[in-house]
């Protein structure tokens, strides 16, 4: 006898997102799709950017756009104040979304209480917005995204990044703002390995939110901080900062070279680049702390200290939402460094930690999983209708 859950219908979704977009929003949305589509939930999906930034196939979401459907939601992944614009729209909508601090600003919550339910990946977030909000706060982690296909291993691609077979690598993928704290993991990386040639730090990033100039002069106060006495032609040879886009496959291909993934970060509200290092088995160092606290473990990942301190907006202001009332982490740099040698000496036996940490998150975190809790909470929320 089937259960009452298997005997309500399924109700049937407009997926709104970024999903051609080559960013963290885009690899979500994707995602999602792809998750809500294992579940039988029928779809059709709208791409936010109007195939504007295009830069990533994917058949499955390809065959779902714009798709002519009798919908009972719409599910839309976004930033929070998108969201004003799609009240009138749609009377059953679903705000998928995410924030980065523990407050959200009070104009993102008068947006936020109009919809119909919010969904957020992380419990930080979650709590965060049961706190704020009167609209009901439902939480749906980000699914197991399929990596894409890399380039097979070759000499031209030790020579692209200018990498020797027994060169060790860090990683690290972000955009270069406050919140990123990209400066922090260079000086944690110099403090630990003030001068092993063979020891590099790869930071893969935009100036979206900042310029090169304002990021070169934070790059030297990190040096500075962490001691350093190189030249520049040797930093240069061990610390590389990629701001140029790449490929996904280009991307793949330095996620699976990496020997450690490090961000620390002050706060995430999921943060897919360290998601995908975590699911792929590479070992990760990163502040412990917000999102990335229900996917990481102690027991498998390298987790750093950190103390609670008022946010800051950085060095452009107008492009952040953040304000002093809000807090976020500050890392503890030391234990970092700490951290990072620990890695770099035992190198196997922290990959072996990560690979079974990561066995257990691509099944905890699939698509069938993740699809099934959505389709779930959509029968419930049909029942009330």
């Amino acid at each position: 006898m089937k259960n009452q859950a298997e005997k309500v219908k399924t109700p049937s979704v407009l997926f709104n997102g970024y999903v051609f977009s080559a960013t963290g929003y885009g690899t979500a949305a994707r995602a999602y799709v792809h998750a809500f589509h294992r579940a039988n939930i029928g779809l059709s999906v709208i791409d936010r950017a109007h195939e504007q930034c295009r830069n990533i196939p994917d058949p499955l979401v390809d065959s779902l756009l714009n798709r002519p459907l009798d919908v009972d939601f719409c599910v839309c992944h976004t930033e929070p104040l998108d969201f004003a614009s799609m009240r009138p729209a749609f009377s059953h909508l679903i705000a998928l979304t995410t924030w980065e601090s523990d407050t959200l600003p009070a104009d993102f919550a008068n947006v936020l209480n109009e919809v119909r339910e919010i969904w957020t990946p992380s419990s930080y977030n979650a709590e965060a917005f049961r706190k704020q909000l009167k609209a009901p706060v439902f939480h749906l982690p980000h699914p197991v995204h399929v990596p894409p296909p890399t380039i097979p291993e070759s000499q031209e691609i030790e020579n692209f990044f200018n990498l020797k077979k027994d060169d060790f690598v860090f990683l690290n993928v972000a955009t270069w703002q406050e919140r990123k704290n990209i400066p922090a993991t260079i000086e944690a990386f110099f403090r630990a390995f003030p001068r092993e040639p063979n020891i590099k730090l790869f930071i893969k990033t935009s100036f979206y939110f900042t310029d090169a100039q304002k990021a070169n002069a934070q790059v030297v106060k990190a040096l500075k901080r962490a001691g350093v006495s190189l030249t520049p032609r040797e930093i240069d040879a061990r610390l590389k900062i990629f701001q140029v886009p790449w490929t996904e496959e280009l991307m793949a291909t330095l996620m699976r070279r990496a020997d450690c993934y490090v961000a620390l970060h002050r706060s995430e509200g999921w943060c897919y680049p360290l998601f995908d290092a975590a699911c792929a088995g590479i070992p990760v160092i990163t502040t412990a702390y917000s999102g990335p606290m229900d996917y990481l473990d102690p027991k498998f990942h390298h987790l750093v200290n950190y103390k609670l301190v008022h946010a800051t907006r950085g060095d452009d202001p107008e492009s952040f939402r953040f304000s002093p009332e809000m807090l976020w982490a500050d890392p503890d740099i030391l234990h970092a460094a700490a951290q990072m040698r620990v890695i770099c000496n035992n190198k196997q036996k922290a990959r072996k930690l990560a690979e079974t940490g990561a066995a257990l998150l691509r099944e905890k975190y699939s698509f069938e999983s993740v699809g099934n809790m959505a389709r779930k909470r959509l029968q419930q929320l049909a029942q009330k209708d």
